[in-house]
């Protein structure tokens, strides 16, 4: 994760050093070499590797506030001994892992050719992982410790030895040149421990004050702009610090090798080992730009690597922190599937969270000048790629975050997030439930960032890898790129990609809607009628040019064939199995083709759909003592155990939890001691569990199982319902199952899904492979098992979607569940609106009581108003309202006349004051009249500010019927504001604010405000039943689909729906209000 703004620079190149090998050698040697070949060359200078010193020239030229430092070439000149007169030395350099990589280069090279010097590097990582001792035996038998960069975790271990060892500083050269928390006076103990031939160069507090090393420690940060710190050091108050010290700083800010390998020949020179080296040097920097082995032009580039053969363009996108780190094996493995699937690529870096990941993007995907002509005008310029890869951490843009999503949108392409993780291996991830560590905010980082500015898809491309270095005891980090997973990643790319190139009338498209439980009365979803918009989406279909063969004339047609041929048939319903599997154009799959496609599954998701979860959990461990990554396995287990214990039939429950208890023993056990005696326990206890025979929780058995499956002359078959209108099919999700408890199976995450649940997905992919669209909350592929995130081609919800496009329409309030859609679904999302709200108007005896209150309020009369109270109070005990009021009979009947007469009014306010949904929402129809008044008056219900006025449509019409405040009206009154208000919002429909405020004979700006305002609201309605069928096509056309927020239909900021929506975790930051008052409580 790289939040900063880091420089990067470029590496030595090995022909620079044969050029300098060259230059250097005698007129003899040179003109031997001018006849050799460029192996003889490679060859000579192999076999004199050991007699070279590396003579390096001590002076750079270097111009102020210039991002360029000329500098002389490496000058290796030839020597055949080495000095004599040398005494060893012995260095220990530490950093960061990156800067560990760097230095290690670095060490190696001069290793090579100085063989009494031994060079010790060690990571930040190793440092916190050493015991004290260990650590102190280091520090002190090295001569020279040069600490580059250090973690806070470090710093302390640090801190704490120091402490203990206060003369262990004590050397020819001991330098902290940057620590994690050297701004902070409290570890300044640190950096003042910084020695140079045996004295503290910070010793003299009344220079050295802590404001003083706190700003010269925050000013020669890594990272800082290059004019800045050099000036500081070298013309401000940095220049009164040791200039050595000030040269070391230099050599670790230009962090590149050749700077590494200066620094230690530095620090080997002053400490009297005769050597030579050369100053801190600034190579030219790249702040953004395209990256493959080396920067390019956008033009070099494609004559280099571009291939005409290849249809498609994709834009990658990665951190420059990588580039001079060398750790880019994940993003150069996509280079090469992508371009291996038929994509050019054009890969670009600037530092993550910059601005200039923006500019790199418009530079080189686009022909545009700059990013603000773009997105001022995107339909003057080309857009150069089909799709965008995001592989940093973190927003894109930084400060420009939003200008980015603007870009991504007005791009119009799919922009993908392919994650690589600092923390867990390949094999760890393929372990571990979560796919992202739950302890580092991993999963907001890599995933939630990037679903704000609506990236799709993320994925898992490579784990970070750790080896040590035989020379210099360094932990080398990198990343090993994880071929399956970018083999699949890349597939769902080009099939995206596919479909802005593949006429409509061919595309072949899927509409799956939910049929759970099994059964014809059970087609729905969350408040979405989804016969009515399965048939509007068809239609719409037709207008696009789809191939949609003959429709249904009616909604009533369709619902007719969907519960004729679209419903799943439960076991104990076999007579309709039969009755299904006759209808005409049904599809029975063969057994046997399925078969072919299982058993090209992953062993470890075949076993849990055959054996069950107890067969699955046991395989888990196994593989976790394989790779030695036991730690999660704890946890693991108890999520698993959790999960199957809930889903056990009440009169299994005794026995099956007893005997679930010592598996879990067992395997806790055997993930202690690794030894198989310990496992063979495990699989006595497995064998128990099989020989309970416990109903869906033992596996499917070998396919095809029993579920929706026939015999036709001697060939078995899964039935697949559905419906076929051309080259679009819709059909029901297949059912997860339904024995154990099969509430609970429907969100389960132990069960694996039956055989035929994997047939009907396998059948989607193959014949309907443009793309899968799911109809309304919500399914069950993105509850099936597997990894919370980043889900890998072992986990079943990657395994039903295979590389087949995911678009799924979901409720707009409903984003909790929608995201295990997103991230466990690979869906993009498409939110549709809520039903229509409205507030409850009374009725029946409630308006009877509400006419007999505003008697009441509205008597003088004592006698008269006793007689109306008592009413009342009849009236509630009549038709039993005094529980909804919230009070017991006792309570009641204590009160006195008035306090009932209130009591009542509080109650109707409430009962005023429900909302209740108006029936369901369609995608593509239009609300009525009253559903979009009733609806637009709830929302403006809530106090709003509009045209510089703050108020509610209740305050407004309260005032204009009764000249009151809508707080001080009775029921009765605020019955009839409601009905107003609806009548205003109705008319608004189709007339201006002016005209209806004519009609009304009022002319009070507040009151026009708020129909000015309802105006806007319904436009949005409007404008979401439009966008939900827009984006729909525009996601069938292969393009971005914008975000949205999430919320229901009185909740403005989720209108208009038909957008990506994503989780705002900015709301979850206190208000000021809040903030303010926490501070005032600590």
């Amino acid at each position: 994760m790289n939040l900063g703004n880091k420089k990067n620079f470029s590496p030595i190149i090995p022909f620079i050093i044969i050029l300098a090998i060259i230059i250097s050698l005698s007129p003899t040697a040179i003109s031997a070499q001018e006849n050799a070949t460029n192996s003889e060359i490679q060859n000579i200078t192999e076999t004199t590797a050991d007699n070279i010193e590396i003579n390096l020239e001590e002076n750079s030229i270097c111009e102020n506030n210039s991002q360029e430092c000329s500098f002389p070439p490496y000058k290796l000149s030839y020597s055949n001994e080495i000095k004599e007169n040398n005494i060893p030395k012995k260095a220990l350099l530490i950093s960061d892992n990156p800067g560990t990589n760097i230095l290690n280069d670095a060490a190696c090279d001069i290793l090579n050719t100085y063989k009494d010097v031994d060079i010790q590097v060690r990571s930040c990582n190793q440092i916190c992982k050493m015991n004290e001792n260990e650590l102190y035996t280091l520090v002190e038998t090295s001569d020279i410790v040069i600490i580059n960069w250090l973690t806070s975790d470090a710093d302390s271990v640090f801190t704490n030895l120091l402490l203990k060892y206060p003369n262990l500083s004590n050397k020819e050269l001991f330098l902290f040149l940057e620590t994690s928390s050297s701004s902070q006076a409290k570890n300044l103990h640190l950096v003042r421990n910084s020695t140079i031939n045996h004295k503290k160069i910070f010793s003299d507090k009344s220079i050295y004050t802590e404001e003083f090393l706190n700003k010269y420690f925050s000013m020669t940060k890594r990272g800082q702009n290059y004019d800045v710190y050099y000036e500081y050091i070298t013309n401000g108050d940095g220049k009164l610090v040791n200039a050595e010290f000030n040269k070391a700083v230099l050599y670790k800010n230009y962090n590149n090798k050749e700077n590494q390998i200066n620094e230690i020949l530095w620090a080997l020179n002053i400490t009297g080992y005769e050597c030579k080296y050369s100053d801190p040097r600034f190579s030219k920097t790249y702040e953004y730009g395209i990256f493959r082995e080396q920067y390019m032009t956008l033009e070099e580039y494609k004559k280099k690597y571009f291939d005409s053969s290849r249809p498609y363009t994709v834009g990658l996108l990665e951190s420059n922190m990588y580039v001079s780190n060398g750790q880019l094996q994940p993003y150069y493995a996509l280079i090469k599937s992508l371009e291996a699937k038929g994509c050019n690529v054009i890969p670009v870096v600037a530092a993550g969270g910059s601005e200039n990941q923006l500019k790199v993007m418009v530079k080189y995907f686009t022909n545009a000048p700059s990013y603000e002509a773009y997105l001022n005008n995107p339909l003057k310029y080309t857009n150069n790629v089909n799709a965008i890869i995001s592989m940093p951490a973190y927003g894109i843009g930084g400060n420009l975050f939003d200008n980015t999503t603007k870009y991504f949108e007005t791009a119009g392409v799919p922009v993908f997030r392919a994650v690589h993780s600092d923390y867990v291996s390949n094999e760890e991830w393929e372990l571990s439930a979560t796919g992202l560590p739950g302890n580092r905010s991993d999963k907001w980082w890599h995933v939630a960032i990037g679903e704000a500015q609506g990236i799709i898809e993320a994925t898992f491309v490579g784990g970070v890898t750790h080896e040590i270095s035989s020379k210099t005891g360094a932990q080398l980090s990198g990343f090993k790129a994880h071929e399956k997973n970018i083999d699949l990643f890349t597939k769902r790319i080009v099939s995206w990609i596919n479909l802005q190139y593949t006429v409509n009338s061919d595309k072949k498209i899927s509409l799956v809607y939910f049929n759970y439980p099994p059964g014809k009365q059970n087609i729905g979803s969350s408040y979405l009628d989804s016969i009515t918009s399965v048939y509007n989406l068809l239609y719409e279909l037709k207008s696009q040019g789809y191939n949609v063969g003959k429709l249904p004339t009616t909604v009533k047609e369709l619902e007719d064939m969907m519960i004729k041929s679209g419903i799943n048939v439960a076991t104990w319903a076999p007579g309709e199995l039969e009755k299904l599997s006759n209808q005409p154009n049904i599809v029975l799959l063969p057994v046997a083709e399925y078969e072919n496609w299982f058993n090209s599954l992953e062993p470890i998701s075949k076993v849990q759909v055959i054996e069950g979860p107890v067969a699955y959990i046991g395989q888990l461990a196994r593989n976790a003592i394989a790779i030695n990554y036991t730690s999660p396995m704890k946890d693991i287990i108890s999520d698993w155990y959790n999960g199957v214990k809930s889903l056990l039939p009440e009169n299994y429950t005794e026995s099956g939890v007893m005997l679930l208890d010592k598996i879990v023993a067992a395997l806790n056990k055997y993930l202690q001691s690794g030894n198989d005696s310990d496992y063979q326990e495990y699989l006595s206890l497995k064998s128990q569990w099989k020989a309970l025979n416990i109903p869906g929780l033992n596996g499917w058995g070998k396919a095809p199982g029993n579920i929706m499956t026939v015999t036709k002359n001697g060939v078995a078959y899964f039935v697949i319902p559905g419906l076929k209108f051309g080259n679009i099919f819709i059909a029901p999700e297949p059912q997860r199952g339904w024995e154990a408890k099969s509430d609970l199976l429907y969100h389960s995450s132990a069960v694996a899904p039956t055989h035929q649940y994997l047939a009907a997905y396998y059948y989607m992919q193959k014949e309907y492979s443009s793309a899968m669209v799911f109809i309304g909350r919500h399914a069950t592929h993105e509850w099936l098992p597997g990894k919370e995130v980043l889900l890998s081609t072992t986990d079943y919800g990657s395994i039903v979607v295979g590389d087949v496009p995911q678009i799924y329409f979901y409720i707009s309030d409903g984003l909790g569940e929608g995201l295990e859609a997103k991230r466990r679904g690979f869906a993009v999302m498409i939110t549709h609106l809520t039903s229509p709200l409205a507030y409850t108007n009374l009725y029946g005896n409630l308006t009877a009581i509400a006419n007999l209150i505003n008697k009441y309020e509205n008597t003088t009369d004592k006698t008269q108003k006793d007689t109306i109270a008592s009413n009342i109070k009849l009236l509630i005990e009549k038709n039993n309202y005094i529980q909804s009021m919230g009070l017991t009979r006792e309570e009641f009947e204590k009160l006195n006349l008035n306090e009932v007469v209130k009591a009542a009014d509080k109650f109707l306010f409430e009962v005023q004051n429900t909302l209740y949904p108006l029936g369901l929402h369609a995608i593509g129809q239009n609300w009525t009249v009253t559903d979009i008044s009733r609806s637009v008056v709830a929302a403006l219900s809530q106090e709003f500010t509009y045209d510089g006025i703050t108020t509610t449509i209740f305050d407004e019409v309260a005032k204009y019927l009764f000249s009151k405040k809508y707080s001080e009206l009775n029921a009765l009154e605020r019955d009839k504001v409601l009905n107003t208000s609806e009548q205003i919002v109705a008319a608004l429909i189709f007339s201006n604010s002016t005209t209806v405020a004519n009609v009304l004979g009022s002319d009070n700006p507040s009151l026009i405000a708020a129909m000015n305002y309802a105006r806007y609201y319904i436009s949005l309605i409007y404008a979401s039943i439009n966008n939900e069928l827009t984006s729909f096509i525009n996601g069938l056309n292969g393009k971005y689909i914008p975000v949205v927020s999430d919320g229901d239909v009185i909740n403005i900021n989720s209108l208009p729906t038909g957008g990506n929506f994503f989780h705002d975790q900015s709301q979850e930051l206190p208000t000021e209000e809040a903030y303010n008052y926490a501070k005032t409580l600590t």
